[in-house]
C-alpha cells in the first residue's frame, strides 16, 4: 500500500508538472497577503521561509545580506495577530509573502492557538499544543497548507532556506513536506524541535537526531536545536519512566548529515580552543559515541576518571575552560562568575573540581544532568551557558547555503517530429524533462534529457540538429527540417 501510495503521488506530481498545473485551495485567497514585488533579484533567487515567523527573522535576512551579499525573499507564516504589522512591513519592503495563519497539512482548518501572553515569553511560545504554566489564553486560528505555500512561492531554480519554530507542530509539517516532495528542495533547514516539551511528542525524540541523515542524499543542510536539558517545559514534563534514556547523549546530538560543520548546536563553546576544537572533540563519526576522549582526559591519568550514569568517563574541568566560561558569561552580571566557580572550581561543594568534563557536558548540552546544583540554591550553571538562541546556528549564522548544483545542459527538443514509424510526435520540454505524444500510434511517454542524449522508457535517443535517432532504429525528423527536404 505504501509503495502504491507513493507511486500515485509521484504520477500526480509529474502530471501537474508537465501540464503546468498550479493547484490552489479554492476560497482561501484571503489567507495570503502578497505585497508588490521589491527590487529585482538575481538568478537563482534566494527564498527564506519562516514557519512561526517573527520580527527577528528580519535580523537574519539583513545579516545574510550584509555578510554574504545574498538578498532573500521572505515568505513568513505566523497566526498571532500581534506580529502581523511587523511581518507585513517586512514583506512590503523586501517582496515575498505573509500568511496570517497557522501552518498545517491542509487549508482552512479551524484550530486553537494557545498563547503565552506574559511579557517574559515575548509572544514567542505560542503553540497548537497546550502547556500548563506557559499558556494563559487562546484564540481561534485558520490553517494554511504548508505544501501549498511552497507551490505558490517557490520556483524551480530557487535556493530555499527554511527556519521552523512552531512549538511542536514541526513533526506533522515535516512529514507533510516530505510526502509532497518539498523537503528535498531545501538547501538548508534550521529546526527548533520540541519532542520533550510535550508528553504526546516524546516519541519523536529519535526523529530529531535522524533528520539530518534522512536528508543527506538531498544535500540539504539540517541544523536541529532542542535544548531539552535546559528549557523549563522539558525539565518539568520529562517522563519519570524514561529512566536511563534521559542520560543517553546520542538521543540529543543530531547526525551531521550534509553539513560540513560538525559542531552540534547544543555544544558549550567555551569547552573548546584551537587545539581541542568542537569539530574534533564532538566528532562521533570518527571517534565513536563520545567523540574524541582525549579532549576530556587531556593530561589526566586514566584512573582519575569518574564514570557518569550515562557510561562516559568524565574528568575535572581544565582551568582554561573555566576561565573561558567566566569570560563568555561576563555580560550576564557578577553572579555568573560565582556560579561558574562554585559549580566547577576548587570551591565547588560537595566535590571540589568535580569530574564532569565530558562529551555530555560539552557536546550534548547536558550541563544540568552532569553538574550538581549548588547546595546553597540559586541559579544552575546551565542557565548561563544555554541561553535561548545562544549557540544556535540560525541566530549566529553568516555562511551562505551551499551553491546549488549546476543544472545539466540539455538539448532543446520541443518541436513537432515526423516519426519513421508513422504519425507526428509532439514533444514538450520543461528544463531537462520531456514528454512525447504520437496520436496516430496512440502512445505517450515521459523522458529525461542529458546533453544530446535522451532516455525515454527503455529507449535511448541521440539528438542532433534535425533529428532524433533511437536505439530501436526509429528516427524522428524535425517537422521544419523535413519540410526543407521536401522543398529541395
Amino acid at each position: 500500500p505504501w509503495v502504491a501510495t507513493m507511486t500515485v503521488l509521484f504520477l500526480l506530481w509529474r502530471t501537474a508538472f508537465f501540464c503546468g498545473v498550479q493547484v490552489t485551495a479554492f476560497g482561501h485567497q484571503d489567507f495570503l497577503v502578497r505585497p508588490k514585488p521589491g527590487p529585482p533579484f538575481s538568478s537563482p533567487r534566494y527564498v527564506f521561509v519562516g514557519v512561526g515567523g517573527a520580527p527577528s527573522d528580519l535580523a537574519w535576512v539583513e545579516r545574510q545580506e550584509k555578510h554574504t551579499g545574498v538578498r532573500y525573499i521572505p515568505v513568513l507564516i505566523q497566526p498571532n495577530p500581534v506580529h502581523a504589522p511587523a511581518l507585513q512591513e517586512i514583506v512590503k519592503e523586501r517582496g515575498g509573502a505573509f500568511y496570517p495563519n497557522a501552518a498545517w497539512t491542509r487549508d482552512g482548518k479551524r484550530m486553537r492557538l494557545n498563547v503565552a501572553s506574559h511579557p517574559i515569553f515575548q509572544n514567542g511560545l505560542d503553540s497548537l499544543f497546550f502547556v500548563r504554566g506557559r499558556h494563559d489564553t487562546s484564540m481561534n486560528v485558520t490553517t494554511v497548507d504548508l505544501a501549498r505555500v511552497f507551490r505558490d512561492n517557490i520556483q524551480p531554480d530557487d535556493v530555499v532556506v527554511m527556519r521552523m519554530d512552531c512549538e511542536g507542530a514541526e513533526y506533522e509539517l515535516l512529514r507533510h513536506l516530505l510526502l509532497h516532495g518539498w523537503l528535498c528542495r531545501l538547501r538548508r533547514l534550521y529546526l527548533e524541535a520540541h519532542a520533550m516539551s510535550q508528553p504526546k511528542l516524546n516519541k519523536f525524540r529519535t526523529f530529531d537526531v535522524l533528520l539530518p541523515w534522512l536528508l543527506e542524499p538531498c544535500e540539504t543542510e539540517v541544523f536541529v536545536d532542542t535544548n531539552y536539558h535546559s528549557t523549563f517545559e522539558s525539565i518539568e514534563f520529562w517522563p519519570t519512566e524514561d529512566g536511563v534514556c534521559r542520560q543517553c547523549p546520542l538521543l540529543y546530538v543530531p547526525f551531521q548529515g550534509a553539513s560540513k560543520r560538525a559542531c552540534p548546536a547544543a555544544a558549550v563553546r567555551p569547552c573548546f580552543d584551537e587545539t581541542y576544537t568542537c569539530e574534533r572533540c564532538c566528532n562521533v563519526k570518527k571517534y565513536g559515541p563520545r567523540g574524541d576522549r582525549e579532549c576530556w582526559r587531556r593530561d589526566w591519568p586514566f584512573e582519575v576518571a569518574k564514570r557518569l550514569p550515562s557510561g562516559s568517563a568524565a574528568y575535572p574541568v581544565p582551568e582554561d575552560v573555566i576561565q573561558r566560561m567566566i569570560d563568555a558569561t561576563a555580560d550576564q552580571g557578577p553572579e555568573a562568575k560565582d556560579v561558574v566557580l562554585s559549580s566547577l572550581g576548587p570551591q565547588a561543594d560537595p566535590e571540589p573540581n568535580p569530574k564532569v568534563f565530558s562529551y555530555e557536558m560539552c557536546c550534548a548540552g547536558m550541563v544540568r544532568e552532569v553538574v550538581t546544583m549548588p547546595p546553597v540554591g540559586g541559579p544552575h550553571l546551565s542557565n548561563f551557558l544555554h541561553l535561548q538562541n545562544e549557540g544556535e546556528y540560525w541566530s549566529q549564522d553568516t555562511e551562505p547555503p551551499p551553491a546549488p548544483a549546476k543544472a545539466p545542459v540539455c538539448a532543446t527538443m520541443a518541436e513537432l517530429y515526423e516519426d519513421s514509424g508513422g504519425g507526428v510526435v509532439n514533444v514538450a520540454q520543461e528544463e531537462c524533462n520531456m514528454s512525447a505524444v504520437n496520436v496516430l500510434q496512440g502512445w505517450s511517454f515521459l523522458g529525461q534529457i542529458s546533453g544530446s542524449q535522451v532516455l525515454m522508457g527503455q529507449l535511448v535517443g541521440t539528438v542532433t540538429t534535425d533529428e532524433v535517432r533511437w536505439s530501436n532504429q526509429a528516427i524522428w525528423v524535425r517537422r521544419a527540417a523535413s519540410r526543407v527536404g521536401e522543398t529541395k
